[in-house]
Parts: C-alpha cells; structure tokens; sequence
C-alpha cells in the first residue's frame, strides 16, 4: 500500500504532464491563430496628386498598385505588407515651356494596423478601418521634350530615391475573404531640391486566403 505522501506526488507529476504550462511562445505572440488571417491580395486604382512645389507644374495622374499582404503576422494588429506602385505625372500646358512628365515606380515594404469592428445581424462584415506606414525605393523618371535638354542629356533623368508615406482607409468584407473599400494617403519623394510631395485616393479590392 502505498503512503499518502508517495501518492500526492505521484498524482502531481501526472497532471504536470497532462496540463498546459500557460506561456506564450514568441510564436505566439507574433503568429495570430485566427482562421481567417492568412496571405492577402489587394489591388487598388486611384488618383495620384501631386502638391506644394509639384502642384502647380504637374497634372493629377492615375495610381495603380498592388500588395502582398501577410496577415497571419500579427503582433498587436499590426501586420506587414510589400507594395508595388505606378503614377505618371504630366507637366500643364503653358506656351512659354516644353512639356515634361515624371513617371514613379514605387517599392515598399509596410506596416498596417487592423482593427474588425463586427456588424450586428445577418449583415456580411466586418468593417475594417486601417492605418498604414510605409517606407522604400522609388524609380522616378523624368522627361522632357525641350531639344536643348536632349542635346546636353538633360532630357532624361533616371534615380532612385526613398519614398515615404503613410495612409489610411476602410474596408468591407463582402463574402468570405473578399473584401473592399476606400483609402487616402500622404508620400513624399526624396527628388533633389524640392521633394515630390503627393496626395492620393484609392478604391480597393482585396481578397485574404481562408
């Protein structure tokens, strides 16, 4: 017959291997276990304008992007985005100058904050309002039609310069992992002199994986 101390111990080093130890792990911390959260496509079109010393040279432009979005990295409802995207600005018409345009390409790595808000009822959801922060590369080219600039090769002018930005917008889940919605933003452009400082307005359309 066993003692009742021998026992006690015995029953306790069972249950230490049958119930959970109660921490989080770094994984968990960082990877969201919410069955809806996974990779994201998102594609948006919109006007791109531009503002301070570019807004009264150049005309608003189309903006058309595209994201990888990687929501199941999840860390206090921020999560990381890469984006892709493309503007060509045409300089006004004025008769005393040669025209010019100024094409971007934009690359950039982000980090947004999410927070679902449910909708009551049979309504399809959540709604989702969203702030984004991102920073990168952007391949800006500028041409010009003057044929002194072309001469002196000044008529083509390729870099890549940083880009900085944030925005802000809402969606609505429409069916499943469809979703859809508008969004405004701030950038700035690191062009020598005056940065190319824009404005920007979007209609979006997404859908994350389930």
């Amino acid at each position: 017959m066993q003692e009742p101390e021998q026992a006690m111990k015995e029953t306790a080093e069972q249950q230490k291997t049958v119930e959970p130890s109660g921490k989080k792990t770094a994984r968990d911390l960082f990877i969201t276990k919410k069955p809806n959260e996974y990779v994201g496509l998102i594609f948006s079109y919109g006007g791109y304008f531009p503002v301070a010393d570019y807004g009264g040279r150049y005309r608003p432009a189309h903006l058309i992007s595209g994201a990888v979005a990687v929501y199941y990295v999840n860390f206090f409802g921020i999560s990381p985005e890469f984006h892709v995207r493309y503007a060509e600005m045409k300089s006004n018409k004025s008769s005393l100058s040669f025209s010019s345009t100024i094409s971007t390409i934009q690359f950039f790595p982000a980090l947004v904050y999410r927070y679902d808000i449910t909708l009551p009822g049979s309504f399809p959801g959540p709604i989702t309002p969203y702030a984004r922060l991102y920073d990168g590369i952007s391949k800006v080219e500028y041409k010009n039609s003057d044929p002194l600039d072309r001469l002196f090769g000044q008529g083509k002018i390729l870099e890549y310069i940083n880009i900085f930005g944030v925005s802000a917008g809402c969606t609505l889940t429409l069916y499943r992992g469809l979703f859809a919605g508008l969004e405004f933003g701030y950038s700035i452009i690191a062009t020598a002199g005056s940065p190319l400082q824009a404005m920007s307005f979007s209609v979006v359309v997404g859908y994350k994986f389930l």
